[in-house]
């Protein structure tokens, strides 16, 4: 797996026809139900392909609130092939075919994709969440939904808002300088003790650069629980592995 296949999968691991809308500006806070907890687990199908590669595993997936995604990938044999760390400063993949390693911060991905990438945002896509809070932006109202849009420096989000459940069904990042974009659809909302969260999730990248591909990531849920005790997130690089 190439350098530049490694990143799009750590970052990703690491998010009804046309209707006629009106405009208006929010009078009041609109209320998206996001998905919350302190621990959990899951275990997802995941599908990977950039043009080049079409690659598809299962991954169970160990999370702690604003602190650390810890992926373990098999591709349907039982054998583990690679591990992910995401925590709040840092990525780390594992390589358990090759004996290898990566360790990447966030500035060095931003800076590979052109497009600004944060934990925060690799949480927010997983889970279904919004990637900042609605702050009384105009909202466009669709037949059974609502959209607004937020601008964060150079990047401009637009979240897509179900109604009635209140939940993120879409939302479209891009960096208005390069013009690249992340966009993720969410469906199959199922519920997970008192939470909602989408069993199925496709996020696509879309590159304006030659160097890089159009890359589509689908995540599918098969079971996930939210977790009343810490868990373990064990990551330690044997010595014999080298570095990427």
């Amino acid at each position: 797996m190439s350098r530049i296949s490694i990143l799009v999968v750590v970052v990703l691991l690491l998010l009804v026809g046309c209707k006629r809308t009106t405009t208006f500006s929010s009078k009041r806070n609109l209320i998206v139900d996001e998905f919350g907890f302190d621990y959990m687990t899951a275990r997802a199908r995941i599908s990977f392909d950039d043009g080049k590669k079409d690659i598809s595993g299962i991954a169970n997936i160990r999370m702690a609130h604003d602190s650390i995604i810890w992926i373990s990938l098999t591709p349907g044999l039982g054998l583990e092939v690679a591990r992910v760390l995401i925590a709040t400063d840092s990525v780390f993949f594992m390589d358990r075919i090759n004996r290898n390693y990566l360790k990447l911060s966030y500035t060095d991905i931003s800076n590979t994709y052109g497009f600004d990438i944060s934990f925060s945002l690799i949480q927010s896509v997983v889970l279904g969440n919004l990637t900042y809070p609605y702050a009384r932006q105009p909202l466009t109202k669709g037949e059974n939904s609502l959209e607004y849009q937020h601008r964060q420096d150079d990047i401009v989000i637009t979240n897509q808002i179900e109604l009635p459940t209140r939940k993120l069904q879409s939302f479209e990042a891009r960096d208005i300088k390069s013009n690249n974009s992340i966009s993720v659809t969410y469906s199959d909302f199922k519920p997970v003790f008192e939470e909602l969260l989408p069993f199925d999730v496709k996020a696509v990248l879309d590159y304006q650069a030659n160097t890089i591909s159009k890359t589509t990531i689908e995540i599918g849920y098969n079971k996930a629980n939210i977790e009343d005790k810490p868990l373990r997130f064990p990551f330690t690089i044997p010595s014999k592995y080298s570095s990427l």
